[in-house]
């Protein structure tokens, strides 16, 4: 759906949009949703406003798609960039059922196993995006360890960050994606409320959500 946008001077614009009667049918919530973008020299901000204009509770789930080039510099690969969180980590990430378009909560693999990096390569994408739920760390950069460079998000407000790039084709970029809910688990009935790292606020309660993009240079 189309939104709104407000400029705030040079350097901050909030777009925003809400509930009408084509929404309802497939949604059926009363919502606002503000999205506002604040550029502070290295660093983008986000902040996501989420409203219940309804008379009930709502439920939603909330993510993001940002999407970087990888590698940065002409003469760099892809496989010299890695990951790096800020903690040791030990995780498995469900594996994506590409003919069934679900995650498989069984079906995992373990890509940190007490380590704060992994190691970028076009194949660890090929069965779609890695998952990594519930991690201690809450930032993560993106980076070549020669120089340096690369970029940092935080993703304080967010249970989940994925990593995507289409499969087998060796795109440039890649993409850090913080989530608050996910698409289907196997093991999942069919109400929206089950649904893991659901989202809910009561009627006229509104709940922020922020991340920060941060350059490396």
């Amino acid at each position: 759906m189309e939104m709104g946008y407000e400029m705030e001077g040079d350097s901050k614009v909030t777009f925003s949009c809400e509930y009408n009667e084509e929404t309802l049918k497939s949604y059926p919530f009363r919502f606002r949703l503000c999205l506002t973008y604040e550029l502070d020299g290295p660093e983008l901000r986000m902040t996501y406003l989420v409203t219940n204009a309804d008379d009930k509770d709502m439920y939603y789930h909330l993510g993001a798609h940002p999407g970087f080039m990888c590698p940065l510099e002409e003469g760099e690969k892809f496989s010299d960039y890695v990951l790096k969180f800020p903690y040791a980590e030990t995780c498995d990430s469900p594996v994506y059922d590409l003919e069934n378009f679900q995650f498989d909560p069984v079906n995992t693999k373990r890509y940190l196993d007490n380590s704060d990096t992994v190691k970028l390569d076009y194949s660890l994408f090929d069965i779609d995006a890695l998952v990594f739920p519930y991690l201690k760390s809450k930032s993560v950069k993106l980076m070549n360890p020669a120089t340096g460079k690369g970029v940092e998000m935080d993703y304080t407000d967010f249970s989940t960050i994925a990593f995507w790039t289409p499969a087998k084709v060796q795109a440039p970029f890649l993409c850090l994606e913080p989530w608050n809910g996910a698409a289907i688990f196997a093991d999942e009935d069919n109400e929206f409320i089950h649904k893991r790292d659901i989202q809910a606020i009561t009627p006229g309660e509104s709940r922020t959500y922020g991340l920060t993009i941060r350059l490396l240079v």
